[in-house]
């Protein structure tokens, strides 16, 4: 049996990723496993001040606390999301991994490889040229280094 990971996020790419690989790859004898890379927001928190120096807000890579409103923490609520995202991409997966952190298109490598899967699929947005300087492409990162061969869905 051949396997398929689809990485899904929460754009419209990923929604033409489902529709496509359930259309594809729907009939066919194949093990579809679907990959979200979610993040786990940060708490910021005020840190006390060097003398004479002043640092009102700062990132603080700590354990996330927990929420008062849900009782579940950063953590919980981003896993939560991801399984959303998941679930919402429409893909008609036997199986789904969520990861919480590192970069996104190692990220899928790496789970590529752990699952010797033998393609990967993946969708492309139209980003503009100030869009990709602060958010690089994963379809053509992973196109020029992944493991697998890989398939873009535009």
């Amino acid at each position: 049996m051949r396997q398929i990971l689809v990485a899904v996020d929460d754009s419209e790419a990923s929604q033409r990723v489902g529709e496509f690989v359930n259309r594809f790859f729907g009939e066919l004898d194949v093990s579809i496993t679907a990959v979200n890379v979610g993040t786990v927001p940060l708490a910021w928190g005020p840190y006390p001040a060097a003398p004479g120096v002043i640092y009102p807000w700062a990132y603080a890579p700590v354990v996330p606390p927990v929420d008062p409103g849900t009782g579940s923490t950063l953590a919980d609520t981003a896993r939560d999301a991801a399984e959303q995202t998941v679930q919402s991409s429409g893909v008609r997966a036997s199986d789904h991994v969520i990861e919480l952190e590192g970069d996104v298109a190692d990220t899928i490598r790496r789970v590529a490889e752990e699952r010797d899967v033998d393609l990967l699929v993946v969708g492309s947005t139209h980003k503009g040229l100030f869009e990709r300087l602060l958010s690089p492409s994963v379809s053509a990162d992973l196109a020029k280094s992944a493991p697998r061969p890989v398939l873009i869905v535009h």
